[in-house]
């Protein structure tokens, strides 16, 4: 097959710039092209090979790594509206939550999660092992917000896959977004105002910014998040909880740090909208 496409800046920008590319090729066969080391990556399917002996599967995209770049498996969306699928597909994110938190991930939002039938992908594994910020022992006073803060990067919350809502205060608007890989609606009004190409009436193109429509629904199992009864949902993803953590407990914790050694991690300092 040849190279029939390339979607370039598939992503957001990071480290001067640089974002991911989408090769499609004439056979319909895509891949991922990643501008920076995949050693996490790779570290991931070799955790994920460990937990499979213990008797976890969590699925992890091929990867081809290269020097400071590398080539990663296409991972496509496909929905269902099966009722079993549906409950498989819930079962397996509770697993995948209790790997990412034993893991320290974070930024697993809805961009960075697939929903592949009844298995659900993390597509970007550049923010696994991250370190937390810990309160100061020897301060006397703590405020409310800082405790807050500590408490949800010490819990699930802060892998970024359960519900979550960012807000941003734009001029004298108070603009959210839902960000959660779980329960994401499909479209919403961007946070920020995003730059766009537009003619005036002389037909000079000049930069513009607005609200647009976005979509981030690719981490959604189901075109109706309403086909699985909420129970169900709860119940399915309650137990693939349980059930990875108590597999992860139970693998050498040494065994599992080994496989990160060396490897190199994007530390989120600050929200991409920032900068």
């Amino acid at each position: 097959a040849r190279v029939a496409k390339i979607r370039l800046s598939s992503g957001d920008t990071h480290n001067h710039g640089q974002s991911v590319s989408i090769v499609e090729f004439t056979d319909g066969t895509r891949v991922v092209y990643k501008p920076h080391s995949l050693s996490l990556d790779v570290a991931m399917s070799t955790i994920a090979c460990l937990l499979r002996q213990a008797g976890l599967d969590i699925r992890t995209p091929l990867v081809l790594p290269r020097n400071g770049y590398g080539w990663v498996e296409f991972i496509r969306r496909e929905p269902t509206s099966d009722l079993s699928t549906l409950r498989t597909f819930y079962r397996a994110e509770g697993r995948l939550l209790a790997v990412l938190y034993a893991l320290n991930a974070n930024d697993m939002h809805s961009e960075n999660l697939v929903a592949c039938g009844g298995i659900p992908v993390a597509v970007d594994l550049e923010t696994l092992v991250q370190p937390r910020p810990r309160l100061d022992a020897a301060a006397t006073h703590v405020d409310l917000g800082s405790a807050i803060r500590w408490l949800m990067t010490d819990s699930v919350l802060t892998v970024g896959l359960l519900p979550y809502r960012m807000v941003h205060q734009h001029a004298h608007e108070t603009r959210s977004l839902e960000m959660g890989a779980m329960f994401m609606p499909r479209e919403q009004q961007s946070l920020v105002d995003l730059p766009f190409v537009r003619m005036d009436d002389d037909g000079v193109p000049y930069i513009a910014r607005a609200r647009t429509v976005v979509d981030y629904g690719v981490s959604s199992p189901s075109e109706d998040e309403s086909a699985l009864p909420m129970a169900d949902v709860l119940d399915a993803f309650l137990a693939g909880f349980r059930e990875a953590y108590r597999i992860v407990l139970g693998v050498n914790r040494g065994v599992l740090l080994d496989a990160f050694e060396g490897t190199e991690i994007r530390f989120i300092w600050r929200a991409t909208m920032v900068y």
